[in-house]
């Protein structure tokens, strides 16, 4: 019946429901045995590994331990855990090292910061030193003297010492060294910048206003055309004050100055004054006399003065002179110059509406002097004109000796007068101007002599003060020349020139004392002074080794004023004869004329 039928199919669903939670139960069964499986064949695959390793692990032990008893695998085991040990044990000490390398790193940085600290502010005092040390230098109108050493050349050894510390140059002389110390000394290895960094500020005296001359002195060959003309690529002193002067005549244009410049090129040769700047033929006619011109200046008449707007007309006038300059062989030197040559530029500088509306006019000047070599007849073996030359050159740097001398000495007389090249020069060698002397010596043994003469003549040259020297502003206006520092022109536009301090001698003297001081804490001592000679009255043999003592007349000799003439003469009458008798020497050491001697004889007696 339809009831049964209903019972037996809801009795099928019954058991179809329970066959599904069965079917169920056994997907999840057969799931949890599929992950059971794969877990299984990781470890499998895992233990295979293990046994691969152990297997590789049990075949090296088994070739190390083939033959070897039970013990000695023990002691080897031992031996292997003592390694481990040693092994960390050294790790450890390398991770400390590391950190106290890292810690050692941190303090030696801190130390190179406290060096570096250190030498900018030894730096600093070094620099305050000199800057004091040549603000009292200016103040007292001392004559500045540095000292240069060429390098050595050939297979001849180097004997002179430098430091360029202190300044001090030592040369072996009569198998005793002698010393002697400068404003400033230059070793073989400074180079021409480094020179010139040195001497710019003279130059920027000049721009400022005053009379300024700077002298390569010493005997041929030791490097003084160098020093002042320089080569290729290393450029001497002319061209780079010529690049000084034009940058800063730039620079001031935005302050109201305008600037007119003029340089000149002249030689002196045998006494004779001949522009450099025209050819033989050019030059007939003209006179070249040496006058006193306008502002403390010396002028030459006849002289050419060409405009200079840039360096390269600077460079085309120094070739130009080359070629007419007075140049020929000696024993001594391939090229020497024969004359005394003078590059001289004339500054002129203007500004309008100053601070009392009033025209400011500035007159400076700058000599630039390459003064020919002194020498020695038996060195140079000089003959017929040569020779001539050299009697002159010799003659001339006697003059130049006795000018200095007599500055040294504070006499009331000064005998400018006795060369073209001193009274060309006199406006810058009296109290008037400033002076520089670069001493140039040869290192070689062979030069020793003539070196140790150059060095004295410059430790007298150092001696010798000028005073105070004098500006030349054409206008009663209060404002003041303008600086060539960029860094004062736009602190002001009216820069003062360096020289215009309050400051008292005293207390620049105090300061460079503090200073000083300071400094000798952080930097060695050097040569403690030279030797200068005891009095100008020493021999000028010892100063010019060229010039013979026959040849030579004392100062009191030289060209006297008029006025004082007839009396010096009567003065030293009765004593003429007896000073006569003891010969030049002695007279100029009793300042007493000795006789002149004819100039065939001193012609000789230089021979």
């Amino acid at each position: 019946s339809l009831a049964e039928e209903q019972a037996k199919l809801a009795k099928a669903g019954s058991q179809l429901a329970d066959q599904g939670v069965e079917l169920d139960t056994c997907k999840a069964e057969l799931s949890e045995a599929s992950a059971t499986l794969e877990k299984t064949q990781l470890e499998r695959e895992a233990v295979s590994e293990k046994l691969a390793v152990v297997e590789a692990e049990y075949r090296t032990f088994k070739a190390v331990s083939n033959g070897k008893s039970s013990a000695e695998l023990a002691d080897q085991l031992n031996k292997l855990v003592e390694l481990e040990g040693d092994r960390a044990s050294q790790l450890a000490k390398l991770q400390a090292a590391e950190g106290s390398a890292e810690a050692s790193k941190s303090f030696v940085a801190s130390l190179r910061e406290q060096v570096v600290d250190l030498k900018q502010k030894v730096a600093k005092a070094d620099a305050l030193r000199r800057k004091l040390h040549n603000e009292l230098q200016e103040l007292k109108g001392n004559i500045r003297v540095f000292a240069r050493v060429r390098p050595g050349g050939g297979e001849e050894r180097s004997v002179v010492a430098v430091d360029d510390e202190v300044g001090s140059v030592v040369v072996p002389h009569n198998n005793a060294p002698a010393a002697f110390k400068f404003d400033r000394a230059f070793s073989p290895r400074a180079t021409q910048e480094e020179v010139f960094d040195e001497v710019s500020n003279f130059v920027q005296s000049a721009l400022d206003g005053f009379n300024v001359s700077l002298f390569a002195y010493g005997q041929t060959g030791s490097g003084k055309t160098h020093t002042m003309f320089g080569g290729e690529g290393c450029e001497g002193i002319i061209p780079r004050a010529m690049t000084q002067i034009l940058e800063a005549v730039q620079g001031q244009a935005d302050h109201g100055w305008a600037y007119v410049l003029e340089a000149s090129f002249l030689e002196v040769y045998n006494e004779a004054v001949r522009d450099l700047l025209c050819g033989q033929e050019e030059r007939e006619g003209k006179k070249y006399i040496i006058v006193a011109g306008e502002n403390g200046r010396h002028d030459v008449t006849d002289l050419i003065a060409r405009p200079v707007c840039s360096v390269e007309d600077v460079r085309a006038m120094m070739l130009e002179a080359q070629k007419n300059k007075a140049t020929a062989k000696t024993d001594m030197n391939e090229q020497s110059s024969r004359s005394h040559t003078v590059f001289s530029m004339r500054i002129t500088g203007t500004r309008s509406g100053g601070a009392h509306g009033q025209e400011q006019r500035l007159h400076g000047s700058l000599h630039l002097v390459d003064l020919a070599g002194s020498e020695r007849l038996q060195k140079s073996h000089a003959e017929g004109q040569r020779l001539k030359e050299t009697q002159s050159i010799n003659k001339s740097l006697s003059a130049l000796t006795d000018v200095f001398v007599a500055l040294s000495k504070k006499a009331a007389h000064v005998p400018y007068r006795n060369s073209k090249l001193t009274f060309l020069l006199q406006p810058c060698l009296s109290g008037d101007g400033k002076a520089l002397v670069i001493a140039n010596i040869s290192p070689v043994e062979s030069s020793a002599h003539e070196s140790v003469c150059t060095l004295r003549f410059a430790s007298m040259v150092s001696s010798c003060e000028l005073g105070k020297a004098t500006k030349h502003i054409s206008t009663g206006a209060t404002t003041d020349a303008p600086a060539a520092s960029s860094d004062a022109a736009a602190a002001a536009t009216e820069a003062p020139s360096t020289l215009e301090r309050s400051d008292s001698m005293e207390s620049v003297a105090s300061n460079i004392s503090s200073v000083t001081a300071c400094s000798s804490a952080t930097a060695a001592s050097g040569v403690s002074g030279a030797p200068r000679p005891a009095s100008a009255a020493s021999s000028r043999a010892s100063l010019i080794p060229g010039a013979s003592a026959a040849s030579r007349r004392p100062l009191s000799t030289r060209t006297d004023p008029a006025a004082n003439k007839k009396n010096t003469r009567e003065s030293l009458a009765p004593a003429a004869a007896a000073a006569g008798k003891a010969g030049p020497a002695t007279a100029l050491k009793s300042g007493i004329p000795a006789p002149r001697t004819s100039l065939v004889a001193r012609a000789g007696a230089a021979k």
